[in-house]
C-alpha cells in the first residue's frame, strides 16, 4: 500500500531489501502459478519480473513510497497478480477467431425465425402470449398477474409449450 512516508530514506539502494525481493520472486511466481493454474501460456515469472520493473521505475520517479517492507511486498504481489490477469485477458482476446459471415449465419437466423413463426402459428392465443412473455424473460408470476391467471396455469402452459417444441406433444389441450 503506497503511503506518503517511506519506511527507509534510501530504499532504492538498500541491498538487504533487494536481496529479500530477489529471494521472494520465485516464491511469488510459484504462488501465482498455483493461484492461476490455467494460464494458457501466460507466464507467472514474466508477471513478477514486470512488477519488479514497475517498482523500480516508480521508485526512481518518486511516484511510490511504502510504510514498511511488508507493504512493499504486498504491493509487489498485487501488481504481479494484476499483470498476470492482464496477460490472460490479452491471451484470450488473441485466441478468439474472427467470425467470417459467408451467408450461413444469416441463413441460419432466417431458418430459426421461420421455424419459430411456424411453431407460433400452431399455438392458441394464450399459448402465444405465454411464449412471448417467456422469450422476453418475464417470470411466471408476472405473466399470471398481467393476464388474471394463476401461476400454476402459466407454468402448465409453459410445460405444454416445451413438450410441443421438443416434439413430444401431439397438440393436446388443457
Amino acid at each position: 500500500m503506497p503511503t506518503s512516508s517511506p519506511f527507509t530514506p534510501d530504499l532504492a539502494h538498500d541491498s538487504d531489501i533487494w536481496r529479500q525481493v530477489v529471494a521472494a520472486m520465485p516464491r511469488l511466481a510459484a504462488y501465482l502459478a498455483r493461484r492461476f493454474p490455467d494460464r494458457h501460456g501466460a507466464s507467472a515469472q514474466d508477471a513478477v519480473s514486470s512488477a519488479v520493473r514497475v517498482l523500480l521505475d516508480d521508485l526512481d520517479a518518486g511516484e511510490v513510497t511504502f510504510a514498511d517492507a511488508r507493504a512493499m511486498f504486498c504491493w509487489l504481489g498485487k501488481t504481479a497478480a494484476n499483470k498476470l490477469r492482464d496477460q490472460l485477458k490479452k491471451e484470450h482476446l488473441d485466441k478468439r477467431r474472427e467470425v467470417v459471415d459467408d451467408g450461413r449465419i444469416a441463413a441460419s437466423c432466417d431458418a430459426a425465425v421461420a421455424e419459430l413463426d411456424a411453431f407460433r402459428h400452431g399455438l392458441s392465443a394464450e399459448e402465444r402470449l405465454v411464449l412471448d412473455d417467456w422469450l422476453e424473460g418475464k417470470p411466471v408470476v408476472a405473466t399470471a398477474a398481467e393476464n388474471g391467471w394463476t401461476p400454476t396455469r402459466v407454468a402448465t402452459l409453459r410445460r405444454r409449450l416445451k413438450r410441443r417444441a421438443n416434439g413430444r406433444d401431439a397438440g393436446c389441450t388443457a
